[in-house]
C-alpha cells in the first residue's frame, strides 16, 4: 500500500513508523466487495451522515461528533470498517497498530501517541488505533502489593488522549 509521499512522515517509535498510510484509492481498493450486515452498516451510514453536515454544526457552532470506537473480538471487522469508513468519506487512512508503539520508559507512550495525533492534524484522515486495549488500562495500587492493572474503558482511556474542541 502507498504511503504518503510528502515531507511529512509518519513518527517513528523504535526505529519504525508508528502507523501505515493508506491513500484513498488504496482503501477503496480494501473494500470493494464489502458486506457489511445490516445493523453494522446503518451505524457507520449515520456516522458519515452526520459527519457530511459539518457545515450545519459548525454554523450553530456544535462540536461534531467525529469519533467512532468499534469493538468486537478479533475477526470481526473493525480493521475493515476503518478501511470503508475512509472510503466513503473520501479521506486517507492511518493505521496505528497501539501495541506497537507501548515504551517501557515513562512518558514515551503517551509521547508516541502525541505525535501521532499531532500528525493527523496536520491534514484530514480517518485515524484508526488498532489493538486499542493495549492503552486501555489503569494502574491500581494497594498497600504492600505490586501494581495490578485493570481494564478501563475504551471512551475513558480516549478523553485523556483526545483533545475536546
Amino acid at each position: 500500500m502507498s504511503k504518503k509521499n510528502t515531507n511529512s512522515r509518519l513518527p517513528r517509535s523504535k526505529g519504525i513508523d508508528m502507523g501505515t498510510f493508506y491513500e484513498t484509492k488504496d482503501c477503496a481498493k480494501k473494500v470493494k466487495r464489502i458486506v457489511l450486515p445490516p445493523a453494522h452498516r446503518q451505524i457507520i451510514e449515520e456516522f458519515i451522515t452526520i459527519f457530511g453536515m459539518k457545515d450545519t454544526f459548525e454554523q450553530y457552532d456544535v462540536p461534531i461528533p467525529n469519533k467512532m470506537i468499534l469493538f468486537g473480538p478479533p475477526g470481526t471487522g473493525k480493521t475493515l470498517s476503518a478501511f470503508y469508513i475512509a472510503t466513503r468519506l473520501e479521506l486517507p487512512l492511518i493505521l496505528v497498530r497501539l501495541d506497537a508503539i507501548i515504551h517501557s520508559h515513562l512518558g514515551e507512550t503517551g509521547s508516541n501517541i502525541r505525535k501521532i495525533f499531532d500528525y493527523a492534524k496536520g491534514s484530514p484522515c480517518v485515524l484508526f488505533l488498532d489493538e486499542f486495549d493495549a492503552i486501555a488500562r489503569t494502574r491500581e495500587t494497594t498497600p504492600k502489593s505490586f501494581a495490578r492493572v485493570k481494564p478501563q474503558s475504551p471512551q475513558g482511556a480516549m478523553n485523556r488522549f483526545l483533545p475536546i474542541n
